[in-house]
């Protein structure tokens, strides 16, 4: 299951989330956060933690968290993560596989950045 968490500070900076978030306007709330990747028609929760933004800056504020879209308009936006791209494949055995060709990968960047060598 791909997860995402998106923090209030960034949610903050889009037009019309700080009115819906205000008035805890469900529906409007659940339209941004779909928009943003977060699949809003499971549950997700809000959770007060020190976190870092999407720009790397380290906040204490709330973010919510989720589960990613999987949805062929989100996997084509440019914005979806890799496991979000792994888990809208039915086959599970092809999703293992990807997976694990995916930690295999990040080893052999590691290696290749070994100055040890």
């Amino acid at each position: 299951m791909a997860f995402i968490a998106i923090s209030l500070a960034d949610l903050m900076t889009i037009k019309g989330f700080a009115k819906a978030y205000g008035k805890k306007d469900k529906d409007a709330l659940n339209a941004i956060l779909y928009g943003c990747g977060l699949d809003s028609k499971r549950d997700y929760e809000w959770h007060y933690c020190t976190h870092r933004r999407i720009n790397g800056e380290i906040v204490t504020c709330e973010r919510v968290e989720g589960r990613e879209r999987i949805d062929r308009e989100w996997l084509e936006s440019g914005y979806s993560s890799y496991d979000a791209k792994i888990d809208s494949y039915t086959d599970i055995d092809f999703r293992v596989e990807l997976r694990n060709m995916m930690h295999v990968h990040c080893v052999d960047m590691a290696f290749c950045d070994n100055e040890d060598i």
